[in-house]
């Protein structure tokens, strides 16, 4: 990728700041599915990963025609990437190496990367760490684009979780998410394919022409919005004219997903933490090994000295904060601390809890 990272940052020493750079990398971006018309392989748009409709939409809402640097990576690309010979679209490629292709028209530079890799979100989770770590090159990129207000959109189409590389470059990112993107679809998990046409794939977004910086494509981030405890009326207020359903269904999908790691995660230990209250003898070493690390060493001590209800009420309020933006974008009038309160208050019993839950959930 340091080929790749030195072609970007020339390019933005050496061009008039008023022109925009988009920077793409996609990772698992050979071919999608495609059929075959006299001879030509049309490739779904719906799968097109390696130029997604995003992209012309990005390039449709700027006043000027924008310089894209593309990084396809991907172990079993295709001997010539498809995008090359994609006439259709109006791409006019030229070779210049084994691996780097330009359009001199539409200004696109494009790089190919023929390896498996990895990030160091992934280093606790089933994935791995075989192959080439990308983790410094992406930092660099994000620094590189940060500090010079180009437009940076990663994503990878492998079927790996794309939230833990969001949160691993959150603090990095900061307040730059207007403008660079870690996951379409507001970063849910989606695996290989998904319908790149669909709202949910797209940004709601509008030019920024702030004077002294560069012009770029000044994007949405609803999990940031929503991180912030900021509602979903203020992200329709600040991007009027984008189209309502894109924000709707991104704020919609997060507050999904933090609904379903709330039963599986939260609920999980919460459950857990209600039944040895309930018990007289528990083996603490055996319970350290099991559940130490979900449960956090302060809960941990609490249960040594068998004080199993405040265990539980820390545990209320360690979890509770992370969904007061549930609460918020479901309009409901209480925090996170006395959703869940409320639920466990309210169920039969602790299996029941979910169902408890979405009495309380819009989406």
């Amino acid at each position: 990728m340091e080929q790749f990272i030195s072609t970007v940052n020339t390019a933005i020493m050496s061009s008039n700041i008023q022109t925009p750079i988009i920077v793409y990398v996609g990772v698992g971006t050979a071919a999608g599915t495609y059929t075959m018309i006299d001879n030509r392989k049309i490739v779904d748009p719906t799968n097109y990963h390696q130029y997604p409709k995003v992209l012309h939409d990005m390039e449709n809402i700027l006043r000027y025609n924008a310089k894209k640097y593309i990084l396809l990576i991907d172990p079993y690309m295709e001997d010539i990437p498809h995008i090359t010979q994609d006439k259709e679209n109006g791409f006019n490629f030229v070779k210049q190496s084994d691996n780097v292709y330009v359009d001199y028209k539409n200004q696109i530079f494009l790089q190919v990367l023929r390896e498996n890799v990895t990030h160091d979100a992934y280093s606790d989770m089933q994935y791995g760490m075989d192959g080439y770590n990308i983790t410094s090159d992406l930092s660099s990129l994000i620094e590189i684009c940060k500090s010079e207000y180009c437009n940076l959109v990663y994503h990878d189409f492998s079927g790996r979780q794309l939230l833990p590389i969001y949160n691993y470059h959150s603090s990095q990112i900061g307040e730059h998410c207007n403008h660079i993107v870690i996951g379409f679809g507001a970063q849910g998990d989606f695996g290989c394919y998904f319908d790149l046409t669909s709202p949910i794939a797209t940004f709601a977004m509008k030019p920024d022409v702030s004077q002294g910086n560069r012009n770029f494509v000044n994007i949405c981030s609803p999990r940031y919005y929503l991180n912030k405890g900021i509602t979903i009326e203020r992200a329709l207020r600040d991007y009027p004219n984008s189209n309502k359903e894109v924000l709707r269904e991104q704020f919609s999908r997060i507050c999904k997903d933090k609904f379903d790691e709330l039963i599986s995660r939260v609920f999980y230990k919460l459950r857990f933490l209600k039944k040895i209250q309930e018990k007289k003898d528990i083996k603490i070493d055996e319970l350290k090994q099991t559940y130490g690390e979900i449960l956090g060493i302060t809960i941990m001590e609490r249960i040594q000295e068998k004080n199993y209800e405040t265990a539980f009420i820390e545990a209320l309020e360690f979890y509770g904060p992370q969904y007061d933006s549930l609460c918020i974008h479901n309009k409901l009038e209480f925090s996170g601390v006395d959703l869940l309160y409320q639920i466990i208050s309210d169920a039969k019993d602790e299996y029941s809890w979910a169902t408890e839950l979405r009495k309380y959930m819009e989406y």
